[in-house]
Order: structure tokens, then sequence, then C-alpha cells
């Protein structure tokens, strides 16, 4: 099995020599066919940087004249001859054994078309964890028998679940197939593609066959000002959320088509989290996508969210003075 690594940059060769250097020092380099590292402009110094490895099969080409960040996207997938494909982002590191786990994945379940990591978001200055390493709904879903093995396998009832509210896996941790991955991408050539794009990709992927979902981390995912979801959300909010209620409409439309029984699917896998567990992946999830499901669904989706009221306790605080109630928080805040 061999992979091409794809990596679109755009002047950051601080950056780049970083995402270089971890596909340089993964476990298994012998499954890398060629590192493809594309400038989307005419700046000399990616290609600087990639000439400091020379243990690497690089390639570097430059994007003359520049395109926008999808047609970047999709541009990448004409490089290069392997079946399989894995993405890396320019300001993004791989974890160590990120490949091995995609090879050993993959080479379980040959019927499966793409393999995807789990990822931890990073700061700019090294690896130090600033977000959650796992996806919230992933021990629902996908082979639940499999709780204790090494990966999940994602059908498209699965990641159709996973979808609705989230973006659930990263792209620069994916691994594909190249026919695939064509297909799914044309998330991102439609007029006016959002930042949220990437959750209906995923969903048109797993359209394609199963996905493999690695349970270590493989990927370390800055988020700073320059990173393009960071720049989307900013430049225009409003038409983002919008987009992303868009893209969550979009899943239930083709899902009902299907005939896949989706909204029980995602019941059966939200009810068996902890309230504290389910309230945060409310509050993670996209606004835009939050609204659209509450729409589609009614409000008993959202007040699965919100924790019930004991009536005891409120019966006890409509017949108690709010002085004593007062006092009662400040001695609990003391003891706490």
């Amino acid at each position: 099995m061999k992979i091409a690594v794809v990596i679109p940059t755009h002047r950051r060769g601080p950056l780049l020599r970083s995402a270089l250097a971890s596909v340089r020092d993964q476990s298994r380099t012998g499954v890398i066919s060629e590192v493809i590292v594309s400038e989307n402009s005419d700046d000399p110094g990616s290609l600087a940087v990639a000439a400091e490895f020379p243990e690497l099969p690089i390639r570097h080409v430059f994007q003359n004249p520049p395109v926008d960040v999808f047609r970047h996207f999709c541009q990448l997938l004409e490089y290069g001859e392997s079946d399989w494909v894995a993405f890396l982002g320019d300001d993004d590191m791989w974890g160590r054994y990120h490949l091995e786990d995609a090879v050993r994945g993959l080479s379980a379940h040959p019927e499966a078309v793409a393999y995807a990591g789990q990822f931890v978001c990073v700061t700019n200055t090294g690896r130090t964890a600033v977000g959650a390493a796992s996806y919230p709904l992933a021990e629902n879903l996908g082979n639940r028998d499999r709780l204790f093995q090494d990966c999940w396998v994602f059908s498209t009832l699965d990641m159709g679940v996973a979808s609705l509210l989230l973006t659930p896996f990263n792209m620069w941790g994916l691994v594909g197939r190249r026919a695939a991955l064509a297909q799914a991408f044309q998330a991102f050539t439609e007029p006016g593609a959002g930042y949220d794009s990437d959750r209906y990709m995923f969903w048109l992927l797993s359209q394609a066959g199963p996905i493999v979902i690695g349970r270590e981390i493989g990927l370390f995912y800055r988020y700073h000002d320059c990173n393009a979801n960071a720049r989307f959300l900013t430049e225009d909010f409003v038409y983002q959320q919008r987009m992303a209620g868009e893209y969550t409409r979009r899943i239930l439309l083709d899902a009902e088509y299907k005939g896949l029984p989706i909204r029980k699917a995602w019941h059966d896998a939200v009810s068996p989290m902890p309230m504290r567990a389910r309230q945060k992946y409310w509050e993670s999830a996209t606004p835009g996508a939050k609204q659209a499901l509450v729409e589609a669904w009614g409000r008993a989706i959202e007040d699965m969210f919100v924790p019930p009221t004991n009536p005891f306790k409120r019966l006890a605080c409509d017949l108690t003075p709010p002085f004593l109630w007062r006092q009662a928080s400040r001695v609990r805040g003391y003891f706490s």
C-alpha cells in the first residue's frame, strides 16, 4: 500500500517546516510514494523549506496563478498516481504513528474507502493540547462491539449521525482512496461553499463506502488567527452559519431519500451520554446546524440537552425565602 502525501501551503515557511518534519518522523515512511508541496503563490520560501528534507520524496509545485482555498484542495487530487492520498495542512503536524495506524486499519478493512484519525487542537508553539481529543459520539457509533479494538468502522448512517451538528473529524488527518475523495470533494467546488463544507464532505465520502476511525491521536491541529476556518468565521459569520444550517438540511434530506433511520440512530447515539457530556456536545456544535436540526425535529431535540428539573427542589425553592437560598449558596461555596 502506497500513499501520496499532499500539503497545500501559502507563504508559511516556518509552519511548513514543522509539518514536513512530522512527515519525516513517521514510523512507516516506507508507505509514502511522494510528498507534494503545493505553494498557492509565487513565494519561493516553501521551496527552500522543502529542500531541507532530502530524505523525503518531495515534489514542489507552484499554483500560478493562485486559486481559492477550496479549489486548491481539489487540485491536489490531480497530482500523484497512488490510489491512496493523505492530506496535511501546512500549519499542522501528524502524530508519529498516523500513517502506520491508517495502513493497519485500512488493511484490516479492505472494503473501507478512507481512514480518519483522532485530532487535538494545539498552540502555535508546540504540541500542548488545548482542546478535546476525541469525537463525543464515537463510542456510540460504528461497530459498538469493537469498544476495546484499535478502531471503529463508520457506515453511511454512522457518519450521517456524526455529521449533523459538527464536523466529526479533521480532513488533515484523512487518508482516502483517490476516486472516493474526488467524489466527496465536490462539496468544495460548489459556489459559496462555507467553512463547514468539510462536514458535508465527510458525509459524501461515507456514501462511497465505510470509513475506518482510528482511536489514537493522529493529528495536532493548530487553530489560530490565520487559520482558514478562523478567517471564514471572521469575514462573514452570518453567511457561514446559514451555510452550516444548509449542510445539516442536506444530510437530513439525503438520509431520508436513502431510507436511513437517521433520527432514531441519532437519538440512540446521544441518549447513553451523561448529561454533562451531552451539554458539552450541544454547546460545541455549530449554531446554524443546531437551528436547522431543531427546525426539522422540533424543540424536543434541544430538550435532550437541558438537565431535568427536580420537582421537589423547585417546590422547595418556591416556598423558601430567597435570603436562605443565598446563605446556603455561600456556605456551599465556602466548603467547595
